[in-house]
């Protein structure tokens, strides 16, 4: 037993050309397959001891948080991408707004600047006619706001409060 144990010691530390020398090559094939054995039963080991530490509770838990973390990170660039495209859309049309209203000054301006463009203005806004002409101003009868004065006063007081509350 003593003198396995001798050449087992040899082999672990490489002496392997003394167990070689001095042991049969079965027994030398027996202690190699114990020794990788057993070295690899070490290795597995220290791998498991990694997979046990990666694993643990601990570990996943906080893996867990930083994964929440990055999500609500990423959620508020989102939101801030969101916002800065709604923005732009925003602004955009509010640039072709201003670009339509400044077209449309440009061709009053350039209206104006005529002899025609100012009599126009005049007439439309100022209800303005030239020597000899008539303005004509024809108001719509359908109107809300024209009120026939004959019915007016032939409406007893009862019927003016009822109509004062229905409109």
């Amino acid at each position: 037993m003593i003198l396995h144990a001798t050449w087992t010691f040899f082999l672990c530390f490489g002496l392997k050309s003394i167990v070689v020398k001095y042991c049969d090559s079965s027994y030398y094939n027996r202690v190699r397959i114990v020794y990788t054995t057993i070295h690899n039963m070490a290795t597995f080991a220290k791998e498991k001891k990694f997979e046990k530490i990666l694993y643990s509770r601990i570990t996943v838990i906080l893996l867990l948080i930083v994964v929440l973390f990055l999500s609500f990170s990423v959620y508020s660039v989102f939101e801030k991408r969101q916002q800065a495209q709604s923005r732009a859309t925003v602004a955009e049309q509010e640039a072709q707004a201003l670009s339509l209203r400044k077209a449309k000054t440009q061709t009053e301006i350039q209206n104006l600047q005529t002899n025609e463009g100012i009599e126009q203005v005049l007439r439309d806004k100022y209800r303005a006619a030239k020597d000899g002409e008539g303005l004509v101003v024809i108001v719509d009868r359908t109107s809300k706001n024209t009120t026939n004065k004959d019915e007016d006063v032939n409406i007893s007081i009862f019927e003016r409060i009822s109509r004062f509350f229905r409109n």
